[in-house]
């Protein structure tokens, strides 16, 4: 049975150097796995001049942020991009919110007052073929002879979910 001594191990190993030469030629896969194989590698693996060039060619705004952030590494910035890439590559999930969940609030203002506010819960509205809502609203007449000059009017709507959430356009 052969043992080696401490002195054997030192020699088999390879230096430092060369591991930082291999690792400059890693794909970033095989560089993360590298990453977890001890202390020592992770720190060696894990060094910003072996991920820097990998994340501006990859993930090129991702690397620009470094900038402003200088104490995240390029690792770290480069996992950041692969979990996004990975999140777009999935089917977004049906969504869960009905109309019935939702009123819309439209509000028609002129420069001076407002003309008309129409709060429709969602389940009245009428949608077209184009997937456009469409619902009527009635103006008292004395406010309507205001509408000489369309360009003056502003219209702002607001959907607001169940709850009081409520998202502004």
């Amino acid at each position: 049975m052969f043992l080696e001594t401490s002195d054997t191990m030192q020699k088999c190993s390879p230096p430092w150097q060369v591991l930082d030469l291999v690792a400059n030629h890693l794909d970033p896969g095989t560089l993360a796995t590298a990453a977890c194989v001890c202390k020592s590698w992770s720190i060696s693996m894990s060094s910003d001049h072996l991920w820097q060039p990998l994340c501006s060619s990859t993930y090129r705004s991702l690397s620009n942020l470094r900038a402003a952030a200088s104490d995240v590494s390029y690792s770290k910035l480069y996992s950041l991009g692969r979990a996004a890439d990975k999140r777009r590559v999935q089917k977004p999930l049906k969504p869960h919110l009905s109309l019935h969940d939702l009123f819309f609030a439209v509000d028609v203002q002129t420069s001076r007052e407002s003309v008309v506010t129409v709060v429709k819960p969602g389940g009245e509205l009428k949608v077209d073929k184009n997937g456009v809502f469409r619902f009527d609203i009635e103006v008292e007449s004395e406010k309507l002879v205001g509408f000489e000059a369309l360009d003056s009017l502003r219209i702002t709507w607001n959907v607001v979910l169940e709850g009081l959430r409520v998202f502004s356009r």
